[in-house]
């Protein structure tokens, strides 16, 4: 028992547990009417719209989205993001304990849904320590059309704060 008090202690003092940091802002919800609006999955013919969406996760845990080295969002669970784009080569990062990078060449008069998903790493010698530290590692993954309508139904869409991105 002393011993773990020991490491537990030695932990803090090395700030990989920060007992007393506040919650990181995430980005606010739009309005129920812009909510209903982004679900008609309408489209332009000169334009690419894009949701990136969350199904599930951790509240509190929070993912900075960038497209185009422009930062869009901070999601949390359940929630999506809708953007109109002009065609062509996007790229489309998410950050937390790591990065994840999706170049898409995106035409006009479609829809693209990305979904961010988190995972833990599992394994290895280090696992006691993740008790301590959970790393929560982001990865982006360019789904089907059809099979993504459902799940953006029952998220919630941010309210985009950020620039128009050409």
């Amino acid at each position: 028992m002393r011993l773990f008090l020991c490491f537990l202690f030695s932990t803090i003092l090395m700030g990989q547990i920060n007992l007393f940091a506040p919650a990181p802002a995430r980005s606010p919800m739009a309005k129920n009417l812009d909510d209903q609006e982004a679900k008609k999955f309408n489209t332009s013919k000169d334009k690419v719209v894009l949701y990136a969406f969350r199904t599930y996760g951790n509240n509190t845990k929070y993912f900075n989205l960038f497209v185009d080295n422009i930062e869009i969002a901070k999601t949390t669970e359940r929630s999506f993001i809708r953007l109109e784009l002009s065609p062509g080569l996007h790229e489309i990062l998410a950050k937390r304990d790591n990065d994840s990078t999706l170049r898409i060449y995106m035409e006009a008069g479609k829809s693209y849904f990305v979904q961010l998903d988190w995972y833990r790493p599992s394994g290895g010698l280090g696992w006691p320590l993740r008790i301590f530290h959970d790393p929560h590692k982001v990865r982006l993954e360019l789904l089907p059309e059809e099979d993504e309508r459902e799940a953006i139904l029952k998220c919630r869409l941010l309210a985009n704060t950020s620039p128009v991105i050409e």
